[in-house]
């Protein structure tokens, strides 16, 4: 079989999400989730699927209407939730409404919309490799699991879709069924609000961003400043909390005591793995300090 051939009936795989624009920092993420972590795993044995992105596109014609064929025909989606991208919701949407095989990812640190939070999701970094080797692992797993059949086809929209299928029928049995599942469903979604109410936060140093919830943000950083003994000005101002979160979520981790480090980076001579200065980590925190000032 010729190489055209073979590209002819691999299986395919679209990939959704943010692009960006050029030379931005969500092209350069972006690419770099094509390339090294969704092409690393798709484009060879199990799967060896033919993997593209809307930028890529080569044949002349409406890329809109191109981009709805690739959604809706594609053997599987890959769907980059990060940043919340409103075209990729309205993609993700039109391939749910196919009950056809669809994967989810998104950046480590930002949150999934309520509505598809039940949906098994992979959180990636393309930042720090072992959170991307990680992200490969789970996407050859979910991608072997729903292409097999294993629930791929399920989502809010499909459920619904059945629901209003029964609830249309003429039978009576169908008309109860119906009314069963839109009650199961409504008590799910009830229980779910709960559960992320009354959930302590998973997040921590390798999952700190600048989308993390601002109450979050004050604590961990409320820990980090007692420990160092340094609190910018004004750092409590929501915008500070960002900028201050985002710098120290690609800060380097002391592998003595854990913490982000600021300025120089040492070398620990058993295994050269980052430490602060000389090995002078910051202080424990102390009762004194426990309260957040500005």
């Amino acid at each position: 079989m010729t190489a055209t051939a073979k590209r002819v009936t691999a299986k395919t795989c679209f990939v959704v999400g943010p692009i960006g624009p050029a030379d931005s920092e969500t092209r350069k993420r972006s690419d770099a989730l094509l390339e090294y972590i969704i092409k690393r795993v798709l484009e060879v044995q199990p799967f060896q699927m033919v993997v593209d992105r809307a930028d890529e596109i080569q044949k002349p014609g409406l890329i809109t209407q191109q981009v709805i064929e690739r959604v809706v025909n594609a053997d599987l989606v890959v769907a980059d939730l990060t940043d919340h991208n409103p075209n990729v919701f309205y993609e993700l949407a039109l391939r749910h409404a196919t009950r056809k095989p669809v994967v989810h990812l998104i950046l480590s640190g930002q949150t999934i919309p309520f509505d598809i939070s039940h949906q098994r999701t992979i959180y990636y970094d393309t930042t720090n490799l072992a959170t991307a080797e990680k992200a490969k692992e789970e996407l050859k797993k979910h991608a072997e699991a729903v292409l097999g059949g294993a629930d791929g086809g399920d989502n809010p929209i499909s459920a619904g879709l059945v629901v209003l299928d029964l609830a249309q029928s003429k039978n009576t049995t169908d008309q109860t069924l119906a009314r069963i599942l839109k009650e199961i469903t409504d008590l799910r979604d009830g229980v779910r609000v709960i559960q992320q109410a009354v959930a302590p936060s998973t997040t921590t140093w390798d999952t700190l961003s600048a989308e993390t919830p601002k109450s979050t943000l004050r604590g961990l950083l409320s820990e980090y400043f007692d420990k160092s003994a340094t609190r910018p000005k004004g750092w409590l101002d929501p915008q500070v909390l960002a900028d201050i979160a985002r710098t120290l979520a690609k800060a380097p981790r002391c592998a003595n005591c854990g913490l982000p480090i600021i300025g120089p980076v040492g070398q620990r001579s058993a295994d050269n793995a980052p430490i602060h200065w000389e090995g002078k980590c910051p202080p424990p925190p102390t009762p004194a300090s426990a309260t957040p000032s500005a």
